[in-house]
């Protein structure tokens, strides 16, 4: 079995370079990259502001100067924001990490607050002109976002309700899932481990859930279990709170569904969710009898919860962090020759956080960032196949990021 000491695994070290964003929390940087957003928005507000929504519409080549620099402000705000999620995410038990993601949200906010009425101007203008002015040539590079922006036209509300809801977000929906995440970062799981206590994280614990000794399993999911009947009073409070918040939004948006805005964000109807998930229900059937086919494999007569990972043989190998990496570098080689060049820079140039740490953010993420950096992955490796495969479905993301 792999080492499970608290915070221990063949990726230790391995965490990311955050310096293509910012040399570090403290870098004065930051906080001017935020000052010149705010100079840029508000004179961007003072040329644009009454100039979108007129008759006829706005001139194509000075649709297409605004939108440069719509598109440009958004990335100088967005690198602050990225930044600042990422150093959170990689250690939220740092105070300091918590409090610059709040101060840059709040920055971001402010200046936002001079950029909302261009999206509302765009909205306003009518059918016949907003499509004569996205098929214009001039805006080629922007058709697409004019077109998918104008999808949102029944759920905008005014500027100054869209300023209140923004604003408050800051201390509603975006700091209860911060609290969340902080949470989960810090909670500690007693779990017996060949007979002696042993406090992991979460990601610890969950990769038990993969041993091949079902007592194992069972202690794991047990202590994972209790551990988190703890936070429990707290982590519904969350999750009710969040509920409640994405249900008023919809009510004050006039969306039909809860569904209804993630949809439009994914650009797809609900016809196609519908059915999706009609054929998913229609096949679980199939799950039922992989389950019952893994129960007679592993000489079960029940599975139970903490046996669904249990693998099929008990001498599944481990596989460290430097195995990891020459597979997926391999995988990707052979799938495409640039696929594979795209990787080893991920892997290459630390761009992927891989070891456990206290306070680090649970599970895996792939983050694009910005467009003129790359992207940024992080995941908890912990010598297991199936963090392998992790790796390599984040790697999958952060390929189409990149490109």
């Amino acid at each position: 079995m792999a080492d499970t000491n608290e915070f221990s695994s063949s990726a230790e070290g391995v965490a990311w370079n955050l310096a293509d964003l910012y040399a570090g929390p403290e870098d004065p940087s930051i906080e001017a990259d935020l000052d010149i957003a705010l100079s840029r928005a508000q004179a961007f507000e003072s040329r644009y502001r009454g100039a979108i929504a007129i008759d006829g519409g706005i001139a194509p080549g000075s649709l297409c100067d605004a939108l440069t620099e719509f598109e440009a402000l958004n990335e100088q705000i967005d690198r602050a924001l990225s930044y600042a999620h990422l150093v959170h995410a990689a250690d939220s038990d740092t105070a300091a990490n918590g409090a610059l993601l709040q101060a840059v949200r709040e920055r971001s906010t402010a200046i936002r607050k001079h950029l909302i009425f261009f999206e509302l101007e765009w909205l306003e203008l009518p059918d016949a002109d907003a499509d004569r002015l996205a098929a214009d040539p001039a805006v080629a590079p922007f058709r697409h976002y004019l077109e998918t922006e104008r999808r949102y036209r029944p759920h905008r509300l005014t500027e100054p309700e869209e300023k209140i809801l923004d604003e408050k977000a800051n201390t509603g929906a975006r700091a209860f899932s911060r609290l969340f995440d902080e949470v989960l970062a810090s909670a500690r799981f007693r779990i017996e481990v060949d007979g002696k206590a042993q406090e992991m994280s979460e990601q610890q614990a969950l990769a038990l859930l993969y041993h091949p000794d079902r007592s194992q399993r069972r202690a794991a999911s047990d202590g994972f279990t209790r551990g988190l009947l703890g936070h429990t009073r707290l982590l519904t409070y969350i999750f009710n709170t969040l509920v409640v918040d994405h249900k008023l939004d919809d009510e004050l948006r006039g969306y039909p569904s809860p569904m209804s805005s993630r949809n439009l964000s994914n650009e797809i109807g609900q016809d196609s969710v519908e059915t999706l998930l009609t054929c998913a229900e229609s096949g679980y059937d199939i799950v039922q009898r992989y389950y019952r086919f893994k129960a007679d494999l592993l000489g079960m007569d029940k599975l139970c919860d903490y046996d669904r990972y249990a693998p099929a043989s008990s001498d599944m190998p481990s596989c460290d962090w430097d195995r990891c990496r020459g597979l997926v570098r391999e995988a990707f080689r052979s799938f495409d020759g640039r696929a594979g060049d795209i990787v080893g820079e991920f892997l290459d140039r630390s761009w992927i956080d891989a070891e456990l740490r206290p306070g680090k953010r649970g599970g895996a993420f792939s983050s694009s960032t910005v467009p003129s950096i790359h992207p940024y992955i992080l995941v908890n490796y912990t010598d297991r196949l199936r963090d392998v495969m992790t790796v390599a479905h984040e790697l999958g993301h952060g390929i189409h990021q990149y490109l």
